[in-house]
């Protein structure tokens, strides 16, 4: 998978589960830690994530990350 294919991937995969749990984008980036505009941009997949927001955005939103890692 290409670096844009994944961001795009990972991207819509938080906003679907946030999505799922109806919480707004600025209830989740209060959650964990970040601007919404940048939760936003990582959403449209238009911004790299680091690992470490990565794993605090699956342990607010019960996501389990070895789901994404047997896709990539």
């Amino acid at each position: 998978m290409k670096d844009k294919e994944l961001e795009r991937y990972f991207g819509k995969a938080i906003r679907d589960k946030r999505l799922e749990k109806k919480i707004t984008q600025e209830q989740l980036s209060e959650l964990v830690g970040i601007s919404v505009t940048y939760l936003r941009s990582v959403e449209h997949g238009s911004h790299s994530i680091t690992w470490k927001i990565w794993l605090n955005i699956c342990k607010v939103l019960q996501l389990d990350i070895k789901d994404f890692i047997d896709k990539v």
